[in-house]
């Protein structure tokens, strides 16, 4: 592209076409070429003509498409950030509860539709009361009306060509106006031509048949490349002085590139040979003769001299409440700060990734899902009986998908497999989980309570999963890890574990340790149903860890929260992510784009 934009202004600047407009460009049917040849252009004052405009939305059909859909419970989570995202009931509430409702004739959902139409805009208001929602006490067909209310994709209008400005065309489109010379630029992989597919009905020989014996002309692979080669035709015949052409040897991922068959054919016609043709451009912009009107990259900004930042001021408190108040950290937060200070701060700044994506049973939701049923199955008081939680666990899993927005997704019928592979590991760790609850004489003290205290200075506040209370008044902290205990075995014993301490520090101050009862903290890792304790206890399963598990962790983060109370930020190094892999920390906040941009490059 920048090759182009330069060839173009050589142009204009040794006369060889007296005004842009006399310059055309054809690029392939790709908006990121499109995007790209805007930017590059205008870095050289260039216009161009006959780009495709932004498409315009129906935002009404769009607005009832996503309201049927989260009518249809249960709704994918998409659906309905979607529907938030158009600023459709963000702040009110009645609206909220109409479409919590699952409407199942037609004359519910009919009657629900106008109590929403008089929450929302006009536009929207009527296309949600012209709706025809099928016979009033028929069953909702809700793949039929959730299908013909799928937004289509709107023409986009072409950017009207300025004086002045370059023609682009593109490899979809016929010409629209005769120019003198032409930059081609994406000659390479399955572009020039682009063409569809065999059909999945009829081969290519069956669909020639066809039109032999019936007369009936069916589209197919030959007709689609025929019609894309006699496109090309008029788009090059559309130059009067010369084409040039630009074949890319990889593409945007780096994967190799075969020059377009559409070369074949040119030197064909030509009594010559595609290789004959092209000749490689240079790597070095140095010798182009244009060169002086390449873009040239921005200089790179000022990096500190070694991992430090200076950056003046306090960073301990910058997160703060509505009433001016420093917000307290998280136990989580405090692990986050451990592995990567400027993942930290970037979290207490409010700049993290919001991206969505397709509801899917990654870790966290399948963490998610075993903390809330685990809490339910285990309630203050003795354990439950582990014959009794084969029967009590879908029971818990189907209340907590009803009762959580972001697990709701797992109640369709497309997640039956999932749903009954998580009922399996759940029944088993659960059986198991009661079981070593009853082999210790162990008793629940207490469930996802709200705990507050403080930590290198800090205020500090969580919820620990569950409180044991054992036979001997010993108080034990126990928070659920979805995974196998082995890495965390290894970060405890190395000293670098962070949450369950700070928990049981929370705990001790307060009146749930019972006076001078002692405390003790450690994780149930789910996987393999293996309890990792610190400090002393007795009895079977909860084999302690005779080593200070947080001691290396606690000198970290007192040095680390020193420094940033002096506005000095440490930034990571390329070695980081080997160094707590070694020590057994998961370096999740390293994972961060931003972080992962300012990496420092350790020597080897």
């Amino acid at each position: 592209m920048r090759y182009a934009a330069a060839r173009a202004q050589r142009m204009l600047d040794n006369g060889t076409v007296n005004s842009a407009e006399e310059i055309g460009l054809l690029l392939p049917d790709d908006p990121a070429w499109l995007v790209d040849a805007e930017a590059v252009f205008a870095n050289l004052g260039l216009h161009l003509g006959g780009l495709p405009g932004a498409p315009a939305r129906d935002r009404a059909t769009e607005a009832l498409h996503l309201i049927l859909t989260v009518l249809n419970k249960p709704a994918p989570g998409m659906a309905a950030v979607a529907l938030d995202a158009l600023d459709l009931g963000a702040s009110d509430g009645e609206l909220r509860g109409l479409l919590r409702r699952h409407p199942a004739t037609g004359g519910e959902l009919a009657k629900t539709l106008r109590a929403i139409a008089s929450h929302v805009p006009g536009k929207i208001a009527r296309a949600l009361r012209a709706m025809p929602c099928g016979p009033e006490e028929a069953p909702v067909d809700w793949a039929g009306l959730i299908a013909a209310t799928r937004p289509g994709t709107v023409p986009e209008a072409p950017v009207a060509a300025t004086r002045g400005a370059l023609a682009v065309f593109t490899e979809g489109q016929n010409p629209w106006r005769e120019v003198r010379h032409l930059l081609a630029l994406g000659f390479a992989g399955d572009r020039f031509p682009s063409v569809s597919g065999s059909g999945p009905f009829w081969l290519e020989h069956e669909i020639d048949l066809i039109e032999k014996c019936c007369g009936i002309a069916l589209p197919g692979r030959r007709a689609s490349l025929e019609l894309a080669r006699a496109r090309l035709d008029r788009q090059f015949a559309a130059v009067s002085e010369g084409i040039e052409i630009t074949c890319p040897v990889r593409d945007r991922a780096g994967a190799r590139l075969a020059p377009a068959a559409a070369l074949d054919l040119i030197a064909h016609r030509l009594g010559t040979t595609a290789e004959d043709l092209t000749r490689p451009l240079s790597k070095d912009p140095a010798i182009w003769s244009f060169d002086t009107h390449v873009p040239r990259p921005a200089a790179p900004k000022a990096f500190p001299a070694d991992r430090t930042l200076e950056l003046n001021r306090d960073l301990s408190g910058l997160r703060l409440k509505e009433d001016g108040t420093v917000r307290p950290q998280s136990p989580s937060r405090l692990d986050t700060l451990l592995v990567s200070p400027l993942a930290w701060l970037l979290g207490e700044l409010g700049i993290e990734d919001k991206g969505w994506g397709p509801d899917g049973l990654d870790v966290m939701v399948r963490g998610s899902l075993m903390h809330k049923v685990l809490e339910a199955l285990f309630p203050p008081g003795p354990p439950p009986d582990p014959d009794s939680l084969a029967e009590a666990v879908p029971v818990a899993m189907d209340a907590a998908i009803e009762d959580d927005r972001d697990l709701r997704f797992l109640a369709a019928s497309a997640w039956a497999v999932e749903r009954r592979h998580v009922a399996s590991d759940l029944t088993r760790a659960a059986v198991r989980w009661a079981e070593m609850l009853h082999e210790t004489g162990a008793t629940i003290h207490a469930t996802e309570e709200y705990l507050s205290g403080e930590a290198f200075g800090m205020g500090l506040h969580g919820k620990a999963d569950t409180l044991l209370k054992l036979p001997n008044g010993t108080i034990l902290v126990i928070d659920y890890k979805s995974g196998k205990s082995t890495k965390r075995v290894k970060r405890m014993e190395n000293g670098w574990d962070v949450q369950a301490e700070l928990y049981g520090n929370m705990i001790r101050g307060n009146a749930l340790a019972e006076g001078n009862n002692a405390v003790a903290v450690g994780y149930l890792s789910l996987a393999d149903m293996v309890a990792v304790t610190s400090g002393t206890l007795a009895g079977d399963p909860f084999g302690p860890l005779d080593a200070d598990t947080h001691g290396a962790a606690r000198e970290k983060l007192t040095e680390t929260v020193a420094a940033l109370r002096q506005g000095r930020l440490t930034l990571n190094g390329t070695a980081d992510a080997k160094f707590f892999d070694d020590l057994g920390v998961g370096a999740y906040a390293l994972d961060n784009a931003i972080v992962s941009a300012f990496l420092w490059e350790d020597d080897q």
